[in-house]
């Protein structure tokens, strides 16, 4: 009788094989990175450099990126490009290091300064066959006029003041927030007078009622102020909050209130809108 071989040992060693392939596959990493290009993330170097305002008064230091600051301001220049030689021309200084800073006093009010900074450093030939390790760029910032503190009227007059169109957070139609800033006399304090903060018309205006005072952190683009009290009676003692404008006009303001002595409620919101006066 003629026999045949079972062809099960076979399939066995197969199937075996399939599966030490599929184990080996799954090892891999699954991204190979060893043949990513090596310039891909490289650049020539650059004088690229940011400008800063110290929004000052009271607390941490805080710096907003600006072209524009207020008069007597201290500003911090500093450069993007790391590990390199750097030499500022300030006017008719000439600083070094990769950030430095310099105030700004009242004889500059008006006018435009221009920053011109000069990078060097070792070039990357291997990615940029041109680059000489060498650059310059020259930016310009302009000191404003203000806040002017015109005391007769009462008045302080800083770009943060005026009428915001837009929306808080959570709502569907559009409101607007008012700011007016005034030193008040009596108590010596520059007062920060607030109107539909929560939109719903309720005016912080009365410093003897609430009012809110501003004392924290001022630059041309950013307001700090808080409330007479950190927990308050009341909405407008314990009004807190913090303007921030961009160049186009656009704002974000966050606000924040604690009220109540026992089982303090803390609220917290923010509106997003645009200056319309």
């Amino acid at each position: 009788m003629k026999t045949f071989q079972k062809p099960i040992p076979i399939l066995s060693l197969f199937a075996m094989l399939l599966l030490f392939v599929w184990a080996c596959r799954k090892e891999k990493p699954e991204f190979d990175l060893s043949d990513k290009d090596p310039c891909s993330c490289a650049s020539e170097v650059s004088a690229e450099f940011v400008i800063e305002e110290w929004a000052k008064n009271f607390g941490e230091p805080i710096w907003d990126e600006t072209d524009t600051c207020n008069r007597v301001a201290t500003m911090r220049f500093t450069a993007k490009e790391e590990n390199a030689t750097y030499k500022w021309y300030v006017g008719s200084e000439i600083l070094s290091g990769r950030s430095v800073s310099r105030t700004f006093d009242e004889q500059w009010v008006g006018y435009t300064i221009p920053i011109t900074l000069v990078v060097t450093k070792t070039p990357n030939n291997t990615c940029f066959p041109n680059d000489d390790g060498y650059d310059s760029i020259t930016k310009s910032f302009y000191i404003s006029e203000y806040p002017i503190y015109d005391y007769p009227n009462d008045e302080i007059y800083h770009p943060t003041e005026g009428a915001y169109r837009g929306i808080i957070e959570g709502m569907t139609d559009s409101i607007d927030i008012t700011f007016n800033m005034r030193f008040f006399s009596q108590t010596q304090v520059r007062q920060v007078d607030v109107l539909n903060a929560d939109g719903m018309g309720t005016d912080c205006s009365d410093p003897f009622m609430g009012g809110v005072r501003q004392i924290d952190h001022v630059s041309y683009r950013r307001l700090r102020f808080r409330g007479m009290h950190s927990i308050g009676p009341d909405f407008c003692t314990a009004l807190n909050g913090t303007i921030s404008r961009r160049s186009n006009n656009d704002v974000e303001i966050h606000f924040n209130t604690k009220i109540g002595a026992f089982n303090t409620v803390e609220t917290n919101w923010s509106f997003r809108g645009r200056k319309i006066n």
